[in-house]
């Protein structure tokens, strides 16, 4: 062999071990395995992006209206944001739940008790839009500072 032979075997020799997949781990035999500093980085991105995976699923989940705790304002737009936390329990997929303005719901008041009536758009279980029409009776409980469903129906 010449040389030059014995030079491009080197070379390829170190090509190769230059390529060969680099263990996760540095470990002697008999010692524990100590992560490299690439893999510690590789699990706390992935930590990272979990968390912020959490912050925005909690952001997007708590971002809908719901029924008033306080009894200030006007007790029938009150009803109707009450009646709307009503009706998203009744809905398959009540994310998807787009509710008619205030200005279109009919609000019936006789004292304490209220029926609100309106219409909402929302996916059924297979996905597929609808509009749907809500009723719901519903009892003011001034001194609990809170609403109490009576009656509460949803049909397309």
């Amino acid at each position: 062999m010449t040389q030059k032979e014995i030079d491009e075997i080197r070379v390829r020799e170190a090509i190769e071990k230059i390529r060969a997949p680099k263990p996760i781990y540095d470990a002697t035999p008999g010692l524990p395995a100590v992560p490299t500093a690439k893999n510690w980085y590789d699990h706390w991105a992935f930590l990272l992006l979990i968390v912020v995976a959490l912050i925005v699923w909690v952001a997007v989940a708590t971002n809908h209206p719901s029924a008033p705790e306080s009894t200030q304002g006007d007790p029938s737009e009150n009803a109707f944001y009450a009646a709307q936390s009503f009706v998203e329990k009744r809905l398959k997929a009540p994310t998807t739940a787009k509710f008619c303005d205030y200005s279109e719901a009919t609000v019936r008041a006789d004292g304490d008790t209220f029926v609100v009536s309106g219409w909402l758009d929302a996916k059924n279980e297979f996905g597929v839009p609808l509009r749907l029409h809500f009723s719901c009776s519903l009892l003011h409980e001034p001194a609990a500072h809170q609403w109490r469903n009576l009656s509460c129906s949803v049909s397309e």
